[in-house]
């Protein structure tokens, strides 16, 4: 386990780490969701067709069909289950339209990792070096903890669900009823899960990725606060070199602010 979350931990200042690691993990789930195809060829294709099913199918039918199934089933909800689903139609439109609109302006998100990849390039020192591993290894401990809270969710009420006896969410259905037998029964469940754990995913995608860049760039810019420290600190060094230095340094603060 350790091997494969390894970026939870800061690394040691022998191995290389780029502040665009950050990402590690959030990259990992946005090609789960369909959101990253190859360039070219055959596989860009079959991934194409597996982002019709697995990203903007999820993404469309799980708000009408939370909206459609509440509506269908009113007379056999309590008070109770009515209050829970109708705050959760909401957030999965809610949901679904941040994943849309983020979805069209991914190419701002790979330029900004472009971006703390030039930033990598302005590290001096160890010091430097350490406080990116650390804002690294937090970025990617704070999404894994959301990660796990939305799984927990989605399992949860998947568990609540099957005990109760009925399909978690009451998506509406209109090929089959779950009231079939066992075999419809199971159908609708899974269907539910497969497209709220995809709902869920994507959601967990647009509430985290503005905090694991955040991290990041403050990382940087306590990289900057310590070089501006240091300023004409160093007798050794001429007037030209503590010139440059300060370009370096206003350099520097124009990258972050990009």
């Amino acid at each position: 386990m350790t091997g494969i979350f390894r970026l939870i931990h800061p690394a040691p200042l022998v191995v290389r780490i780029r502040s665009s690691e950050c990402c590690t993990y959030l990259l990992r789930t946005l090609k789960f969701l369909g959101w990253m195809p190859p360039k070219q060829g055959i596989p860009r294709y079959l991934y194409m067709l597996y982002s019709c099913f697995f990203f903007y199918f999820p993404l469309i039918y799980g708000p009408f069909g939370l909206f459609r199934g509440l509506i269908g089933n009113l007379k056999n909800f309590s008070p109770g289950e009515f209050l829970t689903l109708l705050p959760l139609d909401a957030n999965v439109l809610g949901a679904s339209i941040k994943s849309f609109i983020l979805y069209m302006y991914m190419t701002r998100v790979h330029e900004t990792l472009l971006t703390l990849d030039d930033l990598d390039e302005r590290l001096k020192t160890d010091s430097d070096r350490r406080k990116v591993h650390v804002a690294v290894a937090r970025s990617n401990y704070i999404f894994l903890v959301y990660a796990q809270l939305y799984l927990s969710y989605t399992v949860s009420v998947f568990v609540v669900g099957v005990a109760n006896g009925h399909p978690p969410w009451l998506i509406y259905n209109p090929i089959f009823d779950w009231h079939d037998g066992a075999g419809c029964f199971w159908l609708q469940t899974i269907f539910e899960y497969i497209v709220l754990i995809y709902v869920t995913s994507a959601a967990l995608i647009s509430d985290t990725y503005t905090i694991v860049l955040l991290i990041n760039f403050r990382a940087h810019i306590d990289v900057l606060k310590d070089h501006i420290r240091t300023l004409r600190t160093d007798p050794q060094q001429t007037e030209k070199e503590n010139y440059d230095e300060l370009v370096s340094n206003i350099i520097y603060h124009k990258l972050i602010l990009r």
